[in-house]
């Protein structure tokens, strides 16, 4: 059975250094969004849905505020980080394997971006 998210985020780590907008990225490009439709506020079922994916990473890979978060989507957050928990623990479980990675690549990414390929 795989971890739970939070899990894997801890043994990740979190860093100050990955950007909101380096995972509104990653996410649109994963499910075939554009950054705008994730901030955009459009009520689609499919986009709400990956703007919640969207937020709570934000909210387990960084370390701003929900305050920067909600401001960063012009949205609540408290509403998209309880869904996505709520279908984390009651959805099956490639739910929550989708997330684990999208986190793996979010960080690896991320460190490649920043620190470039290894030698």
């Amino acid at each position: 059975m795989s971890e739970p998210i939070t899990q894997i985020s801890k043994k990740l780590g979190k860093t100050e250094a990955i950007k909101m907008s380096h995972i509104q990225r990653i996410v649109a490009f994963e499910y075939g969004f554009s950054v705008e439709d994730l901030k955009h506020k459009s009520r689609k079922a499919k986009i709400v849905h990956y703007r919640h994916i969207t937020m709570y990473l934000c909210n387990e890979l960084t370390y701003n505020s929900l305050t920067q978060i909600a401001y960063a989507f012009n949205r609540t957050i408290i509403n998209a980080i309880n869904n996505i928990e709520e279908r984390i623990k009651h959805d099956a479980p490639e739910f929550k394997a989708q997330l684990e990675a999208l986190t793996i690549k979010i960080k690896a990414t991320w460190k490649l971006q920043t620190q470039g390929v290894p030698k």
